[in-house]
């Protein structure tokens, strides 16, 4: 009997007893380790392809009362699409709560799967985040997908679940295409649920065990004939300023991590409060920094006045001894402060000795107490790692000007001994109009009180906040209520026009294509206008936090609408809604209608960008690949479908006038034309100092528009073009072809003639030294930002006749034309070697773009469409 989807042929088995399933070896199965276990759990895979079930709780209760049949997943056979295993199932319980959590992996082998969702019987579903498994990727190196496949989710229970339970999957791919499914579960583990974490209890026996190792390095590095040469500049940029009250182990360590990460021009400064243990001893083998040794204890916030007043520096750090400088701390402090004027000081990401976040940030409420953004989180979630405005940062790691700081008035002693100071300090950057800002890059490992008194601590902070909120009331009655609702709200203090919510399929890399680098110039539009960011993804964020914000400023938040189970729900958590969503794609359209349609209940404004409309471009696939041949009313139909759906804002942003047109024809909202914005270059290379063909665009599928292209090109064009060249005895023309190329069919074409580049971060080297630029497309919408880039580098191109409209470009004047392959051929000789042809194209094209494609005028009509929203 067989079952046939999409993905192949597969084989079905019957089940055995669920509870404890024989495990089937098969031959070429791969080699497994322990901690990926597919084929040792023999837990079978029940697949089956589907359309999201209207109901999918009752699609699942279906599967598990229906009497199935297993499909046996076996790693050697590629035509399978799903391959998973469950790591440790546990049964938790607190009190009357139940909780199962699964730890596991899950993959499909053909295509990326950003979404998937759990279940057991009687729970509701629950989304699984994708983490990162390097021992399955590992196991399957031919397979992209692995390394993201690891899930962690926890399903909240009504009843214990029996062993051998079903646990159900829900799969949806990047094509829309949804992958449901079941296996049983393993044995289950009982356990009591762990204490919470962060808990005060689990943080001190962690930070006693921190003492004790820090403690063993001090008295090895004593025991030793080993100095500290901390970092001594003549001409210091910045003064660090470290008081010093015993802890000599922390000490140590602190100034370790000076040594180790700090390459600017700085000089150390270390104010010893009269310590009792082996500071002393550990100050003696210092070299390189000035020490000042008080007769008695002066406290925190006097020490640092004290320091301040002999630095050099034109930058002052304050920094606690019980702190260690990750690498780039100081540099990204340094490098932040000095990138806007209005900002008075710079604080860091501190993280706890359990490696979770002390602050990411201070929050100052009205009644003058203060939170520490994100305790007890992880500092690696995305809502901690962007750069924003705050009410103040701690003390442990504070940067400021040396200038700004002594004409506040240095910390204000009515804080004596400690506590407030620096809270008090913000807010009077605040008063003369400078900001404080947190840096996320710039990560601090901070033991947290280690030489203070808990007791004495709380008494003094009590004490401070009476006479912080006596000197501070009238900007802390603009302040928020101390709140956990408040919490996100508070955390940025951005003085911006407007937020917006800026929501597209994945983070806008422009080497992707497929008007990504539209969407980041569309961003930094907004960015530079004073709008505040929130860039949401509806696909998983896979990346790195330095791999996204390559392509982001670091301004801008980024979340997982997935990660966040829908636009709606992230909207209703949120107590601030953002002025504008601005959304992309029709498809992001049809997956975020509800919460679409939530928004403008609320007031909040919708803007649609209309990258491309994509029917057309569908359309026209079929009939270039033989699927369908659609008659003008059918792509009219179409056309008005799409237009209709995804039209519902209250600003439409289209790429071109033909494309505006559909949207004015249907839809009552303002269209506004936002092409795209180049900067041209002033003196292109010349006609002699090119040569060789160039086109450009990732190439990841075989029907993609791109590839299409290139393989059209290659196999109809190329023959042509080389036959002609032969007979006109001019030099060979090579095709260069930039982009990532992994198509299957692709790599068939390498050869003399063709030359894969693959990725590029920086194609202008090749814009700038090939002589033609082609974008032979039989199928795409849009606008085509390639052609527009090469253009504004002095390259002129051939091109199909679907681009030159697309563009409302002239046959021989700013391009030339052609659709079949002969023609194609010779126009793409004719630009090559006639130097006064391509002059002409060449000038006409580059005078084009600089007319109507200019970078100030494309950020305007953006801004401008966003206000009117």
């Amino acid at each position: 009997m067989a079952f046939t989807t999409k993905f192949g042929l597969f084989e079905e088995i019957p089940l055995q007893d669920e509870a404890s399933p024989e495990p089937v070896q098969q031959p070429g199965d791969l080699p497994v380790e322990p901690a990926t276990r597919a084929l040792e759990s023999g837990h079978p895979i029940v697949v089956e392809e589907s359309r999201p079930a209207p109901d999918f709780e009752q699609h699942i209760a279906n599967l598990h009362t229906e009497t199935r049949q297993a499909i046996r997943y076996e790693t050697a056979n590629a035509e399978n699409p799903v391959c998973g295993n469950i790591d440790s199932c546990i049964l938790e319980t607190s009190g009357d709560k139940l909780m199962l959590h699964i730890r596991g992996w899950m993959f499909h082998i053909k295509q990326d799967s950003p979404m998937i969702q759990f279940a057991v019987p009687n729970s509701s579903l629950i989304l699984a985040q994708r983490l990162r498994r390097d021992d399955v990727a590992i196991n399957f190196p031919t397979k992209s997908n692995a390394l993201h496949s690891g899930f962690d989710v926890c399903i909240p229970l009504e009843s214990e679940p029996d062993d051998g339970e079903l646990l159900y999957f829900l799969m949806t791919l990047t094509d829309g295409l949804t992958i449901s499914g079941c296996l049983p579960l393993p044995l289950i583990e009982r356990r009591d649920a762990p204490s919470p974490r962060g808990t005060a209890h689990s943080s001190q026996a962690i930070l006693e065990a921190h003492y004790r190792l820090l403690q063993t390095r001090l008295t090895q590095l004593l025991e030793s004939e080993l100095r500290l040469q901390l970092p001594r500049s003549l001409d210091p940029r910045v003064s660090i300023v470290i008081p010093l009250f015993n802890r000599a182990e922390c000490t140590a360590a602190c100034l370790q991590s000076i040594i180790d990460t700090c390459r600017e021009n700085v000089e150390v400064i270390l104010i010893d409060n009269n310590s009792e243990d082996a500071t002393g001893d550990l100050l003696a083998i210092v070299d390189g920094a000035t020490v000042i040794r008080n007769e008695e204890n002066l406290h925190y916030l006097r020490a640092c006045n004290q320091g301040s007043q002999i630095a050099r520096g034109e930058f002052l750090l304050f920094l606690n001894s019980d702190t260690v400088l990750c690498p780039g701390a100081l540099a990204s402090a340094v490098a932040t402060l000095e990138s806007h004027s209005d900002i008075g000081a710079v604080g860091a990401r501190l993280i706890r000795p359990d490696g979770l976040l002390q602050e990411a940030g201070g929050i100052i409420w009205n009644d003058g107490s203060t939170a520490a953004y994100g305790r007890g989180e992880s500092p690696s979630d995305m809502q901690y790692l962007f750069q924003r405005t705050v009410d103040y940062c701690s003390g442990a790691f504070l940067l400021t000007s040396r200038r700004v700081f002594t004409e506040v008035g240095m910390f204000n002693e009515r804080y004596i001994p400690a506590y407030y100071e620096d809270a008090d300090y913000c807010l009077e950057l605040e008063a003369r109009g400078l900001r404080t800002v947190y840096e996320p890059r710039a990560t601090v490992l901070h033991a947290e009180s280690s030489s203070s008194d808990p007791t004495s601590a709380s008494s003094l902070q009590i004490q401070n906040r009476r006479t912080f909120r006596e000197i501070r009331h009238r900007q802390l009655s603009s302040r928020l209520p101390r709140s956990e609702r408040n919490m996100d709200t508070a955390r940025s203090r951005a003085s911006s026009l407007r937020h917006i919510l800026y929501i597209d399929d994945q983070i806008p890399a422009p080497e992707k294509g497929s008007g990504f680098p539209r969407a980041k110039l569309i961003i930094d539009a907004l960015l530079e206008a004073g709008m505040s960011i929130t860039f949401a993804t509806t696909q998983v964020v896979s990346e790195e936090a330095n791999e996204v914000y390559q392509h982001l400023d670091r301004q801008i938040e980024v979340v997982s609408l997935l990660e966040e189970s829908s636009l709606r729900k992230y909207l209703e958590r949120k107590q601030q809604k953002p002025d504008v969503v601005f959304i992309a794609r029709p498809h992001n359209v049809e997956i975020l209608r509800e919460g679409v349609s939530y928004a403008r209940e609320m007031g909040v404004k919708v803007v649609y960008d209309a990258e491309a409309i994509y029917a057309t471009r569908e359309c026209r696939k079929d009939a270039v690949l033989g699927v369908h041949e659609w008659s003008e009313n059918d792509i009219q139909g179409f056309v008005e479908k799409e237009v209709r759906e995804t039209g519902l804002g209250d600003i439409i942003l289209a790429v071109n006038d033909t494309e505006a047109n559909h949207f004015r024809r249907y839809q009552a909202a303002p269209v506004h034309v936002a092409s795209y914005g180049l900067d041209v270059v002033d003196r292109p290379l010349p006609f002699e100092a090119r040569s060789g063909l160039l086109t450009v665009g990732p190439m990841f599928e075989d029907d993609s528009p791109n590839t299409d292209a290139v393989a059209w090109f290659c196999e109809q064009v190329s023959p042509f073009l080389q036959s002609g060249v032969h007979s006109q005895s001019t030099e060979h023309l090579r095709l260069q072809v930039i982009g990532d190329c992994s198509a299957p069919c692709i790599r068939s074409f390498q050869g003399p003639d063709v030359l894969f580049r693959g990725s590029s971060t920086d194609i202008n080297q090749f814009l700038d030294t090939s002589r033609v630029f082609i974008a032979p497309a039989r199928f795409s919408s849009g606008i085509p930002l390639k052609v527009l880039h090469a253009a504004s580098r002095g390259i002129p191109a051939v091109a199909s006749r679907l681009i030159a409209e697309q563009l409302g470009w002239q046959d021989g004047f700013n391009i030339l034309v052609a659709d079949d392959p002969k023609a194609f051929a010779e126009q793409c000789i004719r630009l090559h070697s006639d130097r006064e042809l391509w002059n002409e194209i060449s000038r006409n094209a580059l005078t084009t773009v600089a007319e109507k494609y200019s970078t100030e005028e494309f950020k305007q009509i953006i801004v401008e469409a966003v206000s009117q929203a």
